[in-house]
C-alpha cells in the first residue's frame, strides 16, 4: 500500500508550524526555527502558542520612551 503525504493533501497543520510527513501519518512542528512557541500544530489540535516562559519575558522586559 502507497503511503499518503497527509502534508501535501490536506495541509493539516496551523500556519506557523511546519508539517512534516512521516510513514502513515504526519508531524507538525511548532519550533522548526525557533523554540519560541508550544502545542501540537495541528489544525484539528492545540496549535501553535508562544512559550509561557517567552510571555513572561515579554511581560517583564521594560519599555523604553524616547
Amino acid at each position: 500500500q502507497k503511503d499518503v503525504d497527509e502534508c501535501a493533501i490536506s495541509a493539516p497543520c496551523v500556519s506557523d508550524a511546519k508539517c512534516k510527513d512521516t510513514v502513515g501519518s504526519y508531524i507538525c512542528d511548532c519550533n522548526s526555527r525557533f523554540k519560541l512557541r508550544v502545542g501540537d500544530g495541528r489544525k484539528d489540535g492545540s496549535g501553535c502558542k508562544l512559550s509561557p516562559k517567552i510571555r513572561m519575558m515579554i511581560l517583564i522586559l521594560p519599555c523604553k520612551s524616547h
